[in-house]
């Protein structure tokens, strides 16, 4: 996922956005340790989206606090 597929949605889309892909992670690492995930690289993208979701939510907060 790109930021600019992001940066539209609202904060509530992006919260859920960030719940999904977070249980997501915790599934990836399971299988990755459980040995049944065969492209780990998965657990970095999924980390990238995360990232790119708080930073977004970060630039919402800031944006509320100085209005």
């Amino acid at each position: 996922m790109k930021f600019i597929d992001i940066k539209n949605l609202s904060e509530q889309e992006l919260k859920d956005m960030l719940s999904k892909s977070k249980s997501e992670l915790v599934d990836l690492r399971f299988k990755a340790h459980s040995g049944t995930l065969k492209q780990v690289r998965q657990i970095r993208s999924v980390r990238g989206d995360i990232s790119r979701i708080l930073t977004l939510l970060s630039q919402y907060g800031k944006d509320n606090n100085t209005k």
